[in-house]
């Protein structure tokens, strides 16, 4: 609107500010004016803060912790249930009561008995159905490296854990039972084939731990001619090794071994498993007496 000219005492006054505001001023326009500054002003609103709760320091998390168990209370004057027990270990029979030395003797009339000295334990022993050699040989496997050693040329097939004695025997020609009996008197290592015995207590030296006493009803006794005998395996002598089966020929033998004589005595080293049927009686370490043990 601009300034405008007041019609009463014609002075100029700033119209968008309202009326004349000339004090000497008595037209009109002054009572519009003062209308206009009587009006009552509604105050404007001021913005509202909105309302926030007051801040509250978080507490520190607690690490996650298990639950407590509860301790079972035990009733008064005793204890508290017994433990449950582990599942069944392998069935080893053991009589309390030891083998006195007329038993012995009677349990053995009849039998070839071979021993053999060895850290297991009877139920340890059992887990492995009797003693096996570190590589285990089929009775088929075990006439080929009898008939290899028998002057028989052909390429002998052990189990691949045996390579390094497979590639020994066929590496030779024209080989014999001495040949075999100097390696199994010879070899040592975790890859060969045979289970070594004595027909003494002694165990070739090995009877600081377990001894273990096995028994056979018939072997044979057979030299390299081919003759036979069934007489006792401390008898062996000379050089020659000779055959220890459970049958008279080899082609139908399961226990196939070799009796090696030698100046500390006789070891009957087996190349077949010797079965648990066969272990029936066992010594503790440092321990004279003889205890029952019969396998189910």
């Amino acid at each position: 609107m601009g300034f405008k000219q007041c019609s009463s005492c014609k002075g100029y006054y700033n119209a968008n500010r309202g009326g004349c505001i000339n004090p000497e001023c008595t037209a009109c326009d002054k009572a519009r004016v003062t209308n206009i500054i009587s009006t009552p002003v509604i105050p404007k609103a001021k913005p509202r803060r909105p309302v926030t709760k007051p801040w509250v320091k978080p507490k520190p998390k607690r690490p996650d912790t298990k639950p407590l168990m509860k301790k079972k209370s035990r009733p008064a004057g005793g204890i508290g249930a017994p433990p449950k027990l582990a599942g069944p270990s392998p069935v080893v029979v053991l009589k309390s009561d030891t083998m006195s030395e007329s038993e012995q003797q009677r349990s053995d009339i009849g039998y070839h008995i071979i021993y053999r000295g060895d850290t297991r334990t009877p139920p340890q022993l059992t887990t492995y159905d009797g003693f096996t050699a570190w590589v285990e040989l089929s009775p088929e496997q075990a006439r080929n490296v009898i008939k290899r050693s028998q002057g028989q040329n052909f390429n002998l097939k052990l189990p691949k854990e045996a390579k390094r004695l497979e590639d020994a025997f066929n590496k030779h020609q024209n080989l014999n039972l001495m040949t075999l009996g100097r390696q199994i008197k010879l070899e040592k290592a975790g890859d060969t084939f045979h289970v070594s015995t004595d027909p003494t207590e002694g165990c070739g030296g090995y009877a600081s731990g377990y001894i273990y006493a096995m028994k056979f009803k018939t072997l044979y006794l057979i030299d390299k001619s081919g003759n036979q005998s069934t007489g006792s395996l401390k008898d062996v002598r000379g050089i020659n090794p000779k055959l220890v089966l459970d049958t008279p020929s080899l082609s139908n033998a399961t226990i196939i071994g070799l009796a090696i004589p030698g100046q500390a005595g006789v070891e009957v080293a087996f190349l077949t498993k010797i079965p648990m049927k066969n272990i029936y009686r066992y010594r503790m370490p440092h321990n004279q007496e003889w205890n029952y043990l019969e396998s189910e």
